[in-house]
């Protein structure tokens, strides 16, 4: 049986609220289809190289890295040897490390929805991006080599 995909049409203004940018709005854009995936590619755009290095105060960026090491399994930690996660400061530099208490607050959880949504997509996807995630991006002080990458 071949396996179709649809997705509904969506568009959130978004108003992130840090110092150096008050009143820019983030668009997330969500487009509805129905039919078979042939094939796919993933570009990076919009990204806020300001955010890389440095956040402010109670900002939180990138959440996939806390994701990331609040989900991992033992096994995970050991494979891509993630350390304690209150010890990779770009993450906690903010003070927002963990979120307000809150519905949407459990990192962990966030994660296993993440992993569900990829697997929707494409069941080995899950597998494919966490191998491919370069660790060395979240590690202690080591943000500045994606800057580089992206041209800052």
């Amino acid at each position: 049986m071949p396996s179709f995909l649809s997705l509904i049409h969506l568009e959130m203004p978004k108003l992130p609220s840090t110092q150096t940018l008050p009143d820019t709005a983030i668009t997330w854009n969500f487009i509805s289809m129905t039919g078979h995936i042939s094939s796919a590619k993933i570009l990076a755009y919009a990204l806020d190289k300001s955010r890389l290095n440095r956040l402010s105060h109670e900002e939180r960026s990138f959440h996939v890295f806390y994701q990331f090491i609040a989900g991992a399994t033992p096994e995970k930690r050991d494979h891509f040897h993630l350390e304690d996660p209150l010890d990779y400061a770009p993450l906690t530099s903010s003070g927002c490390y963990h979120l307000p208490v809150g519905p949407f607050s459990n990192d962990s959880i966030a994660m296993d929805e993440l992993h569900a949504a990829m697997r929707t997509l494409d069941p080995d996807l899950p597998t494919y991006v966490q191998y491919n995630i370069d660790q060395r991006n979240a590690s202690k002080g080591n943000m500045h080599q994606l800057a580089k990458q992206f041209g800052q």
